[in-house]
């Protein structure tokens, strides 16, 4: 699996090079993130977020950059920016499709529920959420 020459690839080598001291700060930074999102979530059900800055990418071959309005993206920028950091508070989440934009390619939300209402989420608000979410078809391959 590759995941190309993005941010989020230099974020996982510099991961992996973190002294002690560092990957201690990242924890605590990271329990600072949980207490936030825990206060969200306390006030509201669910939060819903894009899943990316476009509508859906082509399919195509891993590795490959992707062909955006400003040129050529690598894949774990154009998703990596808003999948990945949702992905640190640890909160479940549902990927719904939300409508259609260009070339009528879907649009996805992300939809977030508290830390360990996974089963809540997917039992009591997917099958809400779902049935109000628009049928979109698969994006096309990339050639």
């Amino acid at each position: 699996y590759r995941l190309g020459d993005g941010p989020l690839t230099e974020h996982v080598r510099r991961g992996l090079l973190a002294s002690e001291a560092e990957y201690r700060d990242g924890l605590a930074r990271r329990e600072a993130l949980w207490r936030a999102a825990a206060e969200l979530l306390a006030r509201y059900d669910v939060w819903a977020l894009p899943v990316s800055p476009g509508v859906a990418i082509r399919r195509q071959r891993s590795g490959r950059p992707l062909r955006a309005a400003g040129g050529p993206v690598p894949y774990s920028r154009y998703l990596g920016q808003y999948l990945c950091p949702t992905a640190a508070l640890g909160t479940p989440a549902l990927s719904l499709p939300a409508g259609l934009g260009a070339g009528g390619l879907p649009v996805g939300v992300q939809v977030h529920a508290p830390r360990f209402a996974d089963r809540w989420l997917v039992g009591t608000a997917g099958p809400a959420l779902a049935a109000a979410a628009i049928a979109t078809p698969r994006p096309p391959w990339d050639a």
